[in-house]
């Protein structure tokens, strides 16, 4: 029976391990098993593995597509392994099952909050539970079900165990539980000490639960026994092998064998999640920096390091001794099969700040790093670019006339042939742009304290600095235009006379043809959050603005009035297809104008969505971890 395992109560949250990550080196020596062959030398950073073509999006319920990274790009926590064809994977927003073909997503919702899958765990594919913290979920007919156990806003479950579909044990701060393949009843010993809870098992008549006090007891089939602490934290490795503990301080790897404790040097300097096929067999997520992560292998004798990957790992289940997967950060899968380890997530994974095209096979995204993507009928393709810088605008007027624009003043032109470095004149970094023909391109630059920051024109020929005529004061944070005469700004202007407390403003800019005018937006705040980010419009009397911190606004062709926006969502851009259709990105979802109000649109990304973009009846959204979703409009709602 396969089975995936837990962190102890100190190490449930990645974040944990990030913390300690900061007080690591920046480089470690990393052993490697001689019996074991290394494929480190199959994987590139951005998490494409050697044969990209194969992994295909994960399929799922709903309006929102993945498009990048494949199958999809949240943060995953567990995995919990079947057989080869039958895998279940979740983390935030996110859970899916491997049929040996393709990702299926689930539709899940939470009680309370966003789903967050802590565990999976399963005796078979029709027996199979999925822990969220505050409640747990048993897939029943298909379909996924309250279990029957208390649910409440304190409830936090953490840890379930079980020998068989009638034999099933959950622990939190609520107690311990058992399930008979008919209902739950409470098996919390007597002197148990609630809040924070710990348990593992090895078979019906032997379980161990743990209470916030580190109280520990035995249950032998019949009722429990309180027992000694072990010397070590419990690790996890439960199921068809057996528990493993770690003492952090000494690095060392305990378990409990023929009534006697054996100890193991540790082989990294933070081990997380662990899982244990038998005696002999197990596996474990070792980490020394915060970007990688070993797999270590016990073959019954010792520990060894099979194999270290760029990657940040936190779950770790399996079938057969020789059969795991591994899931983590940005939507990683990767599978070990017999000593090969494969990259099992296709696509780039770095932050995209900025989408824009023509046509649906005809879009861009750019991001960090130099990053640049370009959406073809055979799908998301890089495109070498020559800076590394972060880039963080684009826009123009032909697949042939591009512009893209990022830090230390990068601009770059593509001619329909190739991209060139075009020079700016300054180093302020660039972070919006547009353009009404090969000689009318504008871009702006963030306001940066007590200095003169750059407002940009392209004429054809060169690009010179608007700053020393009327032009939009402060942050330039987007464009929006429908003639070289009618063309806006939207961003923020801050006083610094105390710089400690800033005075900001919003502030919206208009040119037309001759002269940039300007608007304040609201009143000023004490804040330097107080910016307007998004801007989209049907014609001049008719424009949205979006401001950074959930607020909306529009333009009637006379003034900007306020119209109410659902909660303090953190907004990034507009697109629009009508005057009742518009759209917002903020956090991690999107929020629709339908002509009467703004209403959430959730997406399925965990991750903070930046920008949008559309064409007719489809739009696309980019943002962290290199983040691509497709949403179909549908006309008839």
């Amino acid at each position: 029976m396969a089975q995936s395992c837990v962190l102890s109560d100190r190490m449930t949250s990645i974040s944990l391990l990030v913390v300690l990550f900061e007080i690591l080196p920046s480089t470690a020596s990393l052993a490697k098993s001689p019996n074991l062959d290394s494929t480190f030398s199959e994987y590139v950073l951005d998490g494409n593995p050697t044969h990209a073509g194969e992994i295909r999006a994960a399929l799922g319920p709903g309006q929102w597509s993945w498009e990048n990274p494949r199958p999809q790009g949240n943060p995953l926590s567990a995995v919990f392994v079947l057989a080869p064809d039958d895998i279940w994977a979740g983390g935030q927003r996110t859970l899916m099952h491997w049929d040996g073909q393709d990702w299926h997503l689930a539709s899940l919702r939470a009680n309370e909050g966003d789903v967050v899958v802590r565990q999976i765990w399963g005796s078979d594919s029709q027996s199979i539970w999925v822990v969220l913290g505050n409640e747990i979920l048993q897939l029943r007919e298909g379909e996924w079900v309250p279990s029957g156990l208390p649910t409440s806003y304190f409830a936090e479950w953490g840890q379930m165990w079980g020998a068989g579909p009638s034999d099933v044990w959950a622990t939190g701060n609520l107690g311990v539980f058992h399930w008979d393949g008919a209902g739950w009843s409470n098996r919390t010993p007597d002197s148990w000490e609630y809040l924070a809870a710990t348990l593992w098992g090895v078979a019906t008549d032997d379980v161990t639960a743990a209470d916030r006090l580190s109280q520990y007891f035995h249950w032998d089939g019949s009722s429990w026994q309180q027992r000694e602490r072990p010397p070590a934290d419990y690790l996890g490795g439960f199921g068809p092998g057996e528990p493993w503990f770690y003492n952090d301080l000494d690095r060392i790897l305990l378990r409990f064998r023929a009534g006697t404790w054996e100890s193991y040097p540790g082989l990294t300097q933070a081990v997380g999640r662990v899982w244990s096929y038998d005696d002999s067999q197990t596996w474990a997520l070792g980490y020394d920096r915060w970007d990688l992560s070993s797999f270590l292998h016990f073959n019954g004798e010792g520990w060894s390091i099979a194999d270290t990957v760029p990657h940040v790992l936190s779950g770790i289940g399996g079938s057969a001794s020789g059969q795991v997967w591994a899931v983590g950060d940005k939507g990683a899968i990767l599978r070990l099969d017999q000593g090969r380890l494969e990259e099992r997530r296709a696509g780039v994974v770095t932050d995209l700040s900025r989408i824009f095209g023509f046509s649906e096979d005809e879009l861009w995204t750019v991001g960090f790093s130099g990053t640049l993507l370009r959406r073809t009928a055979s799908g998301w393709e890089r495109i070498q670019v020559p800076s590394n810088e972060n880039l963080n605008g684009m826009g123009g007027v032909s697949s042939s006339d591009l512009w893209i624009v990022g830090e230390r003043g990068t601009s770059l032109h593509f001619d329909g042939d190739g991209w060139a470095n075009v020079p700016t004149g300054t180093i302020d970094p660039l972070i919006s742009v547009w353009a009404s023909g090969p000689s009318d391109v504008w871009a702006g630059t963030p306001q940066r304290p007590f200095a003169p920051t750059a407002f940009l024109h392209w004429d054809g020929n060169t690009w010179s600095n608007w700053r020393g005529q009327p032009s939009p004061f402060g942050s330039v944070q987007r464009f929006w235009g429908f003639a070289p005469d009618d063309v806006w700004t939207v961003g923020s202007y801050c006083d610094y006379s105390h710089p400690v407390d800033p005075v900001c403003s919003k502030t919206s800019y208009h040119f037309d043809g001759s002269e940039w005018t300007g608007r304040y937006v609201g009143p000023p705040v004490h804040s330097i959050n107080e910016s307007l980010v998004g801007i989209w419009g049907i014609d001049s009397r008719d424009v949205w603005a979006l401001a950074l911190i959930g607020a909306s606004y529009h333009w009637d062709g006379e003034s900007w009035s306020q119209v109410e926006f659902p909660g303090s969502l953190e907004c990034g851009s507009l697109w629009g297809r009508a005057t009742n259709d518009v759209f917002a990105a903020c956090g991690n979802d999107t929020v629709h104008w339908d002509g009467v109000r703004w209403s959430l649109l959730p997406t399925p990304s965990a991750q903070q969505l930046l920008d949008l973009w559309g064409v007719d009846s489809k739009f696309w959204a980019v943002g962290a971890g290199g983040t691509i979703l497709r949403y179909q409009v549908n006309d008839k709602q």
